[in-house]
């Protein structure tokens, strides 16, 4: 992984096969009424949309199409 200023904004490189423009990194709560908390997207670290109360969550970081890691987290 490889973090760099561009024209006053982050970039991240994650390696050769992952394209950090199309990798997103999302938690999620709920069953039937799910409510999705974008963190980050289109190579961008998105600030405001962190969960304000705590609980269960499903934590998933897609890397590519058919590439994603999947995690529940306590937060």
């Amino acid at each position: 992984m490889k973090t760099e200023f561009k024209n006053n904004k982050l970039e991240i490189s994650f390696g050769e096969k992952i394209d950090s423009n199309k990798m997103s990194i999302r938690l999620s709560q709920g069953t039937w009424n799910i409510t999705l908390f974008s963190l980050f997207e289109d190579n961008q670290i998105i600030e405001s949309s962190f969960p304000s109360e705590a609980g269960i969550y499903s934590l998933v970081i897609n890397y590519a199409n058919e590439l994603f890691y999947s995690e529940i987290v306590l937060y």
